[in-house]
């Protein structure tokens, strides 16, 4: 029991060493923590419009509904996501990394 949670362990902090060397500084940050959803999608519609191609966007949210509403309203083929991560459970704070295609 104990080797596999060795192993389990070991799995654990290679997908998370993996997942830190993907990420990168953003060149654009928007933190909709506490925000109304509506409000956090045309600020990011905005935002990536004015983006230049190969820039990064940083999204900082809370609310779940927000979350599943940004992949919604920007075009599958004109980002690429770099990584979506739970940063504090307790409270629920997500963190998104996208890269804006050609």
């Amino acid at each position: 029991m104990a080797s596999i949670l060795r192993k389990h362990k070991q799995l654990y902090e290679a997908q998370k060493r993996s997942i830190e060397s993907l990420k990168r500084e953003a060149d654009h940050i928007l933190d909709f923590r506490g925000s109304i959803t509506s409000i956090s999608l045309l600020k990011l519609t905005q935002t990536f419009r004015e983006m230049k191609a190969n820039e990064v966007l940083e999204i900082l949210g809370s609310n779940l509904d927000t979350r599943s509403d940004l992949f919604k309203v920007l075009p599958d083929d004109s980002y690429e996501l770099i990584f979506l991560d739970v940063v504090d459970e307790e409270e629920y704070f997500y963190r998104i990394q996208l890269k804006k295609k050609n």
